[in-house]
């Protein structure tokens, strides 16, 4: 930062420790559902779980569809209710990028199916 008194010019370092980019289309959406949700363990959906996940690492929709190979409509409609099937490949590539393993997104009957049962 600078600052000039009476033609004295002064500077002053400016120190930005951290501070987390919000990727969601508006920063009130974010907002909203992180209040909604302060821990995945609230979350019962996957959809919801994927939506949390990506908003934690601040990170559009199209750029988890791009690292999953999908287009960024298919990866929309991850985040959506009313999907019952996802794709374990698929949910692998997210988990590996959200960095979380891939069970913590998985509901029971998805679950089973990565399990082979």
């Amino acid at each position: 930062m600078v600052r000039n008194l009476s033609g004295n010019i002064q500077f002053a370092p400016l120190l930005i420790l951290h501070f987390s980019l919000l990727a969601p289309t508006t920063f009130v959406e974010a907002e909203k559902f992180n209040l909604s949700y302060p821990d995945t363990s609230y979350i019962t959906s996957i959809a919801d779980k994927l939506r949390w996940y990506r908003y934690k690492k601040a990170l559009f929709q199209r750029e988890v569809a791009d690292y999953a190979g999908m287009d960024r409509a298919t990866y929309g409609s991850y985040e959506k209710a009313d999907r019952e099937y996802y794709p374990i490949e698929k949910m692998n590539r997210i988990a590996k990028l959200l960095e979380v393993p891939v069970t913590a997104f998985l509901d029971e009957y998805n679950l089973f199916l990565y399990r082979n049962q």
